[in-house]
């Protein structure tokens, strides 16, 4: 019935094209915040950043409060036209329409983003609110989900996590805690409806990135507590909760990718190091391909595979779709070439990409750390130490025949480099010392070296020292060296 009266009462509002709301009486400007007062209320747009802004609207005889958000110094002009008010930043242009009060947010390059066509309050302080809904951007996110596609749009979705990420680059997170109803362009493709049952203040936030990641990245100051997986979570649901914001949903392997639960412990410094990035930097540990790759369009709709941190791409499904880089099935050592579909082995599976270094923990405590490289792309890893507040650094280089690979360890820590796709080495040294070779890895300690020709993996253990640089140099055979 809700739904009914306010589609009636937007028809009062037809002739403008919008739903019913407040007419602008008059503004001000206090600091970051813009108050307007309104016929039926206030509204407020509040600066949190150049490139955010939160819009609030209070019923009439309420106000909207004053948040206490993070907030760095925002230069922005203000300019009252005739039917309505810009406010601008260096990053986005907010028209405020005056009769009735609406919102249009534009970039820096004037390219519309988000428009609201209107809002209305329903009995009991229900409320409806409607934007357009351009037919070449998607909504994704809206909480844990099991829809196949990623895309909300054709939807309609209830949700108590209403948090959207935009294939425009931006984030959009509404803040009334309860149950949502977003109808996606179902009932009309050119609207996208966002309904709630009970409120005196109505509030949103959105975020503008350079890219996908850069819009989770800019919404960090407005970081939600985050909700705990549904009973029955899987990957697919996880995927969904990722492009809504949730940036750790679980630092566990085994529902991740169940199957994989052998790999649970020994990822724990690649997991540790994740979730602190998504502490720091606002980005979810688990990726879908298009939040990693978003300039591929084949990535766009995958759900059948997705990234766990930048380096480990897990399969849920046979056949996915692979994107650019070289993929190495950690199990068999197997490579795949990306942007294209492939047909892997039975799923889940587990697939670096070239260029990567992967720590994994050999025993217990972290005394003891194996780094998986896969050439031939130079690469790096900054393992998180949590006891320390800060990283330990291992990098490693081909150059052709020759390679380096270096430790910079915070730690006292026993280490193995494993080097995927090798070939046997002439000779490896750290710093002018001669590294013993250690034949099928029968005297193996820190040291030696063994080439494992069944699988093309070179080994090399080493004991760092806290504080200490340990370079390796090897020379592969072919090198005339």
């Amino acid at each position: 019935m809700f739904w009914c009266s306010l589609r009636a009462a937007a028809l009062l509002a037809l002739c403008a094209g919008v739903l019913s709301a407040g007419n602008v009486l008059k503004y001000a400007r206090k600091g970051p915040r813009v108050v307007f007062q309104l016929d039926d209320g206030e509204a407020v747009i509040d600066w949190i950043s150049g490139a955010s802004v939160e819009i609030s609207r209070a019923r009439r005889g309420g106000a909207v409060a004053e948040e206490t958000l993070p907030r760095v110094a925002v230069k922005y002009f203000d300019i009252d036209r005739t039917s309505s008010v810009l406010l601008r930043s260096d990053d986005l242009v907010l028209t405020i329409h005056k009769q009735p009060f609406r919102v249009e947010v534009r970039d820096s390059e004037q390219r519309t983003l988000l428009s609201e066509l209107g809002m209305v309050w329903g009995a009991g302080g229900k409320v409806r609110m409607e934007f357009a809904a351009p037919r070449d951007e998607q909504w994704m996110g809206l909480g844990y989900r099991r829809d196949q596609r990623l895309a909300a749009n054709g939807m309609m979705i209830e949700t108590r996590h209403p948090a959207v990420l935009s294939t425009w680059k931006y984030f959009l997170r509404f803040l009334n805690p309860g149950l949502y109803r977003f109808d996606v362009g179902k009932a009309d493709d050119t609207r996208r409806s966002v309904s709630f049952d009970a409120a005196e203040r109505f509030s949103y936030r959105f975020h503008l990135g350079g890219n996908l990641k850069g819009a989770l990245e800019e919404a960090m100051m407005d970081r939600a507590v985050q909700p705990p997986p549904p009973d029955g979570q899987d990957g697919l649901m996880l995927l969904h909760g990722s492009l809504s914001g949730i940036l750790v949903p679980a630092v566990s392997a085994a529902p991740l990718a169940p199957g994989l639960r052998g790999m649970r412990d020994k990822l724990d410094p690649y997991m540790v190091t994740y979730v602190q990035e998504a502490k720091d930097r606002g980005f979810p540990v688990v990726r879908p391909l298009v939040l990693q790759f978003p300039r591929d369009p084949k990535a766009a709709g995958e759900t059948g595979a997705y990234m766990l941190g930048d380096e480990i791409l897990v399969a849920r499904e046979r056949n996915v779709y692979l994107p650019m880089g070289s993929w190495t099935d950690f199990d068999s050592n197997r490579v795949y070439e990306g942007r294209a579909a492939a047909l892997l082995d039975a799923p889940p599976r587990f697939l670096v990409k070239s260029g990567s270094v992967l720590p994994l923990e050999e025993a217990p405590g972290g005394r003891r750390m194996s780094l998986h490289y896969f050439p031939n792309n130079g690469g790096e890893f900054f393992i998180w130490e949590p006891d320390l507040a800060n990283i330990s650094q291992v990098h490693a280089a081909p150059a052709g025949d020759f390679m380096r690979v270096e430790i910079e360890s915070l730690v006292d820590r026993e280490y193995e480099w494993v080097i995927h796709h090798a070939r046997r080495p002439t000779a490896v040294r750290m710093d002018d010392v001669a590294l013993i070779e250690s034949p099928g890895g029968i005297e193996w300690r820190s040291g030696t070296w063994y080439f494992d020709r069944s699988k093309g993996n070179l080994h090399v253990r080493l004991f760092c020292v806290a504080g200490q640089d340990v370079i390796v140099n090897i020379t592969m055979e072919g090198s005339g060296a």
